[in-house]
């Protein structure tokens, strides 16, 4: 069976863990400190943004023309350039 956040689970349960150590040690039990640090705890996943679907980026196009200043232009002019180099490498 596939787990669905994995990450997650993992870091619940490394959090977890380092809590119960860290209620022992204040209870008297004799275990070094910062057993579970930070540097231990899986990297935070880093996710792209969804795509726009085709009405949404029609209608970004069309706004970025009607605008038609320097940022608009500039936006513009990349997505182009962009949108030619995945041609290009296709």
């Amino acid at each position: 069976m596939r787990q669905s956040h994995p990450h997650r689970t993992r870091t619940s349960r490394l959090l977890i863990l380092r809590r119960l150590l860290e209620d022992l040690a204040a209870n008297g039990h004799p275990l070094p400190p910062d057993r579970i640090r930070r540097q231990d705890l899986p990297p935070q996943p880093r996710y792209l943004p969804r795509p726009l679907s085709p009405e949404d980026d029609a209608l970004l196009q069309q706004e970025l023309r009607r605008t038609d200043d320097l940022p608009a232009n500039a936006l513009l002019l990349t997505r182009q350039w962009v949108a030619r180099i995945l041609i290009l490498r296709a």
